[in-house]
């Protein structure tokens, strides 16, 4: 099925290469009846006193309203741009909007009052919402960005961005500190944001009709608390560079000119795979409509005025590509399992209409003019050594480690299957949420091992249930009970044959680590009192006051629905008091684990 997938994928690349001219894809390739808006919302400065300004905000506020200007109807630039922007987007500061919060709520509702229009036309619509600056949260854990002269909010997002719009499909792109809190509170919590993915949808099912939240896509450049990057070789945020990247075709890896978001995640994946420095790397979040990975972010069959830049198996390495006014454009490591394109745009480049593409030691120059039908290859052009100095610290990670890792069909396919993977297993593992109260009951077979003396030996059945608290997605506190008793009829010296039963109740602490497959490793510890009975003539032997203390592992696999099924075995220690003598017994046990979780 796969290879029909690519066969086909093959197929529209060809037909768009035939297509792709100076003039752009023909008029065959836009006949559909879509029209394509976009909002960019771009702010350097921040509304909270002691924050310093970013450089790039309103740099990458302008290279979106270049990529946007060539695929959208209409595109809206809120933002202010500096002395050095203007230099380097000239013209454009004639075209921008200011970045205040009545502005920016006018072009929303102006622009789902047109795609109403649109629908009532019969034209399908689609919205991209993007926003680039800072970000923080507020005293009640709900994130916001910073613009002009105010804070717009969660609310602000839903009011006039999800709520009203009637678009068949709206991306929200969020390039910010703390970008993930705009669509989902923290509630007062130091949370890593991993894992809240039901939250947010319940979120938006609870503020918005359950019809229109499914239409809406998230990326966005944080998972949790964290704050992004800017980068000066970038010119730009460095999340907002590799979406770029991804979006002009460089995530298309079945070559079908679409980019779907589950392209594009698995791309930015590629990109940030062998940073090693926590600094600098990029945690980010993505989330489709509806949760179909297949959805497409962007059609390159509708880019006007491009060259298609192709690469082949035999160009396979890292590349990166500059334009004539210096500015990074686009990354790439191709893998060569698979051809991969980028579109070159010429629309922002009249002026310097070149490109200059790049490897770390060679370079070519690329024009409007290069290769045939708008289709320049990589493996026909000639490049030249080039040299190029680089730093240290969280540059050198930048430089050395970003686009390191190949991006092709394995990666790609990969990256696929352990998504699934993980969406199975966190389907059965816990999460952190205070509604979370997983039962875990399990049924075990030991053998216990005591002093002659008492002659309390021999096999024990035990049975115990737990029910554990989940304070993180691998850590919980919990209660436990357990019942044990002999396999057979114990005898003492001189006294009657009697059954020996156990009873312990205390509290339990477990920490579980996913693997693959759907498979989990944990270890939990126990500790509580005990009370050892008889049933015997003589009952005044029990022992009121035993102390039992546990250490296991437990291997457990998730069948789906919340449960999973699985090993446990460990020892234990009890200490006990008979005949006004005290004895510490060893218990290893072990046996097969259910737990139920809801």
């Amino acid at each position: 099925m796969r290879s029909t997938a690519q066969g086909w994928g093959r197929a529209m690349v060809l037909l768009g290469v035939g297509a792709l001219t100076l003039g752009g894809i023909c008029a065959e390739a836009q006949a559909a009846p879509r029209r394509i808006y976009a909002v960019i919302v771009a702010h350097n400065g921040s509304v909270d006193p002691g924050v310093a300004p970013l450089k790039y905000a309103d740099d990458d506020g302008a290279r979106y309203h270049e990529l946007f200007s060539a695929i959208a109807d209409e595109v809206h630039l809120h933002a202010t741009l500096d002395t050095d922007t203007q230099l380097l987007f000239d013209g454009l500061a004639a075209k921008t909007e200011p970045p205040t919060h009545d502005a920016v709520a006018r072009t929303f509702r102006e622009v789902a009052e047109k795609m109403r229009q649109d629908e009532a036309a019969g034209s399908e619509t689609v919205l991209f919402a993007v926003f680039t600056g800072h970000g923080a949260v507020d005293e009640d854990g709900v994130g916001y960005l910073s613009l002009h002269d105010s804070r717009w909010t969660r609310d602000d997002l839903q009011r006039e961005v999800i709520g009203p719009q009637v678009a068949d499909a709206t991306h929200v792109i969020v390039d910010a500190c703390n970008a993930y809190y705009l669509v989902r509170s923290r509630g007062g919590e130091a949370r890593t944001g991993e894992s809240l993915d039901d939250e947010l949808w319940a979120f938006m099912e609870q503020k918005s009709e359950t019809r229109r939240a499914k239409r809406v896509g998230f990326l966005l450049s944080t998972s949790g608390v964290a704050e992004v990057h800017e980068w000066s070789r970038y010119g730009a945020g460095v999340f907002s560079h590799q979406l770029r990247s991804g979006m002009l075709g460089a995530a298309d890896v079945d070559g079908d000119m679409q980019v779907t978001y589950g392209e594009l995640s698995a791309f930015l994946a590629a990109a940030n795979a062998r940073v090693t420095n926590p600094l600098a790397r990029l945690r980010y979040f993505a989330q489709p409509p509806s949760g179909a990975e297949d959805v497409p972010l962007t059609d390159l069959r509708h880019v006007r005025r491009a060259t298609l830049l192709e690469f082949g198996r035999g160009a396979a390495g890292q590349y990166y590509v500059e334009d004539g006014r210096g500015l990074r454009y686009a990354d790439v490591h191709v893998a060569g399992d698979s051809p991969l394109h980028l579109v070159l745009l010429w629309d922002p480049l009249w002026r310097a209409p070149r490109y200059f593409v790049r490897t770390p030691t060679t370079e070519v120059t690329v024009g409007p003019d290069t290769g045939k039908g708008g289709l320049a290859r990589v493996d026909d052009l000639t490049f030249e050594a080039r040299a190029e100095a680089s730093r240290g610290g969280v540059e050198e990670a930048f430089r050395s480690q970003l686009f390191a890792a190949p991006f092709g069909l394995a990666f790609y396919e990969g990256y696929q299957t352990r998504a699934r993977e993980a969406a199975r297993l966190a389907e059965a593992l816990p999460t952190a949420s205070d509604a979370s109260l997983p039962l875990s009951v399990g049924l075990r077979l030991s053998w216990y091992a005591s002093p002659p003396a008492f002659d309390l030996g021999g096999f024990q059945n035990n049975v115990d249930a737990a029910v554990e608290f989940w304070l993180t997605e691998r850590l919980a506190l919990g209660i436990f009970g357990d019942y044990g008793t002999s396999g057979h009829d114990a005898a003492m010296a001189g006294e009657s044959s009697f059954r020996l039963h156990r009873v312990a109740v205390g509290v339990s602490a477990a920490w579980v680590q996913p693997l693959a497959a759907g498979f989990s490793l944990g270890v939990d510890g126990r500790t509580g009192h005990e009370w050892l009975l008889h049933d015997g003539q003589d009952a005044t032997r029990a022992d009121t006051l035993a102390l039992r203390t546990q250490v296991a592992l437990r291997l457990g696999y998730a069948v789906g629905g919340g449960v999973s099924v699985g090993l446990r075995g460990g020892a234990g220690l009890d200490v006990l008091t008979l005949d006004g003598r005290e004895s510490l017994d060893v218990l290893p046990f072990g046996g097969a684990v259910i737990e139920l979780r809801r």
